[in-house]
């Protein structure tokens, strides 16, 4: 039950980060300040993120601490279960960045992010047919996958995060296209 909580709150997450991208009012005076609007954006999503591994931890060690983590019938080691949430977080949250460093629009990246969200909840039985896919998908802990997938799944996802989330860092460093996409 507590898988479900924790996965769906990157959903959420990864939506507020496309969100943030592109609806700053005052990006203009942002870029002219000593600190990089980019840094600005990655404080922003550390604070974020930080509060849904807050929460996810506290919730994952007080059931560790009272044996219900254990009582899980597919309960993978404590240390390995933050995968659960840890994994499909990071990977939305880089896809969010990148769609929105893409776009400039919060309307754009947002509905991206909603649609993959929503197409590997509808498409679970699609995913599962191909090795590839089912490393990509989001909903391994709780809608399932082969047994032998579940940790590379998590660790692509971490891998597909990072990979994200440095293309959009990157796509961020020119501020005149944070200015032309605003103006638009």
């Amino acid at each position: 039950m507590s898988t479900v909580v924790l996965s769906g709150a990157s959903d959420p997450l990864g939506l507020r980060v496309a969100a943030a991208l592109g609806r700053d009012p005052s990006v203009e005076l942002q870029l002219t300040l000593p600190t990089a609007y980019r840094t600005t954006i990655l404080r922003r999503l550390v604070v974020t993120a930080g509060w849904v591994a807050v929460i996810a931890l506290t919730t994952a060690a007080s059931m560790v601490a009272s044996g219900w983590w254990h009582r899980w019938p597919e309960a993978h080691p404590a240390l390995a279960g933050q995968l659960t949430w840890l994994a499909p977080t990071l990977c939305l949250v880089g896809f969010g960045l990148l769609a929105g460093a893409l776009s400039g629009s919060p309307a754009v990246a947002s509905a991206v992010v909603a649609s993959l969200w929503l197409f590997e909840y509808a498409a679970a039985d699609l995913l599962q047919e191909h090795r590839w896919s089912r490393l990509l998908y989001l909903f391994a802990t709780t809608r399932g996958t082969v047994d032998q997938d579940w940790a590379a799944n998590r660790l692509t996802l971490l891998a597909a995060g990072v990979a994200m989330t440095a293309a959009g860092w990157l796509l961020l460093r020119r501020p005149s296209r944070l200015l032309t996409k605003e103006a638009e």
